[in-house]
């Protein structure tokens, strides 16, 4: 088991500097092709999706990890993994369609400036598939297959950065491009944790089980958005004391003392699902 944890350490440490220094090493390009208000702008509307990412779902991918580890066969484990990727595919998909329709509310409330509701489509589509993708990596890691996650973490890294490149550089998107182009890497990726996972997840869905996974995962919701909340209040007192290009110069300066706590979170990654296992 000691072995399992220091190599699956290494595993998601390695996936998750690599990620990072790929986009740190990138965050001159974004400086020099986006302004600071575009980059405020990246900023909040991510925000916004971390915030919807851990309460549309009711934190079910937290039940799930917590009930496919002491499934008594592969078919019950089958039955939760399906049950809670089907809830996640269709609170997300109601989300954004309801979404579409609030984009200018949306853009005034969140960025001040509802000229800018061009934008949260993009960003929509982002959220949308960063929730899905989440939940299959999710699955992945308490499977205890850290190489697949860390490939499909990989994955996102490559193909975003490579597509963001192609619609801001090329495509003359801004911000829209940046969206899009991380919302294709996510899509891409989801597509081969979904291949990966397919032994798995299957066209089943289970309300027993449903009932049974949110009744430990909403509870969770609160502690979620509190933690959120104090990660990235500051974005929101910046944005109302100061202006949007504040918040952007602000979040480059994150992003450039963001990489410290890459091998932390590869450690905590690798031992959460074998606490569940011996649990």
């Amino acid at each position: 088991m000691l072995k399992q944890f220091i190599r699956n350490s290494l595993t998601y440490s390695v996936a998750g500097v690599l990620a990072r220094g790929v986009s740190f090493l990138l965050l001159p390009f974004y400086t020099r092709v986006l302004s600071s208000k575009d980059y405020g702008t990246v900023d909040i509307l991510t925000v916004f999706g971390n915030f919807v990412t851990v309460t549309i779902a009711l934190e079910i991918s937290q039940a799930l990890a917590r009930n496919v580890v002491d499934a008594k066969d592969d078919e019950e484990r089958q039955t939760y993994a399906s049950t809670a990727f089907w809830f996640s595919v269709g609170t997300y998909s109601i989300f954004i369609v309801i979404s579409l329709f609030l984009c200018p509310i949306i853009a005034r409330y969140l960025l001040g400036d509802v000229e800018l509701w061009h934008i949260v489509p993009y960003s929509l589509l982002f959220i949308w598939s960063s929730g899905i993708v989440h939940l299959l990596l999710l699955l992945l890691a308490y499977q205890l297959r850290a190489f697949a996650n860390a490939v499909c973490s990989l994955t996102i890294t490559v193909v975003s950065l490579l597509a963001t490149i192609v619609m801001v550089l090329f495509c003359h998107m801004g911000v829209k491009g940046v969206f899009a182009g991380q919302a294709i890497g996510n899509i891409i990726s989801g597509i081969l944790a979904y291949i990966l996972a397919r032994d798995t997840v299957r066209l089943k869905f289970d309300r027993r089980k449903l009932v049974q996974m949110l009744r430990f995962s909403a509870p969770l919701v609160p502690a979620s958005v509190s933690v959120i909340a104090s990660l990235y209040i500051n974005r929101f007192a910046v944005l109302r004391l100061m202006s949007l290009s504040s918040v952007g110069i602000l979040g480059v300066a994150y992003r450039l003392v963001s990489v410290v706590p890459i091998v932390m979170a590869g450690i905590q990654t690798a031992l959460a699902p074998l606490i569940y296992q011996l649990s």
